[in-house]
């Protein structure tokens, strides 16, 4: 009996740390594997957010501003929500006057892009989509103010993109 009682009393210690994570996400401030960031969970491979993959952390860049980057610590965000379904980085421009502006992005990856003055964009937002390996010239309305761009990456392996907002 008692054996048995024994083996009863590890089980359920073990059972109520199958999700304990010590160094997981949520303990670095940015929402970790607790605020749906898909750490993990829709198969990108990613852990957690890094900088410029939340609407909160988003890379800021100024109009006429080439900015290199990757996505190599996105993780899918905003899954199903936007215009796409898979890893995404986010954006923020200042406008200084409403109006038409390209954005031009070459990517080593297949994927959309979504341009609004909220975030996340909703999913009637301006969508576009675009191919790997060619520059991609997109122009849309911008608000005056802060504008997000959603870029989702939806097809290819490939982490690298450019971008400029002119």
């Amino acid at each position: 009996m008692l054996a048995a009682m024994r083996w009863w009393l590890v089980a359920l210690c073990a059972c109520g740390r199958v999700n304990f994570d010590p160094l997981g996400g949520g303990s670095s401030g940015d929402g970790g594997g607790s605020a749906g960031d898909g750490g993990g969970s829709s198969g990108d491979g990613s852990v957690q957010s890094g900088d410029g993959d939340l609407c909160q952390t988003a890379t800021v860049i100024d109009i006429d501003q080439l900015l290199p980057t990757d996505l190599a610590t996105a993780a899918d965000d905003y899954p199903g929500s936007i215009c796409g379904n898979g890893i995404d980085i986010v954006f923020r421009i200042d406008i200084p006057n409403a109006g038409n502006y390209t954005v031009s992005l070459t990517t080593q990856f297949g994927g959309v892009e979504s341009v609004s003055a909220m975030c996340p964009p909703p999913v009637q937002g301006s969508c576009h989509g675009f191919g790997a390996t060619q520059t991609d010239n997109n122009t849309v309305p911008f608000a005056t103010g802060a504008n997000y761009i959603v870029i989702d990456r939806t097809m290819g392996t490939g982490t690298g993109l450019t971008i400029t907002v002119h």
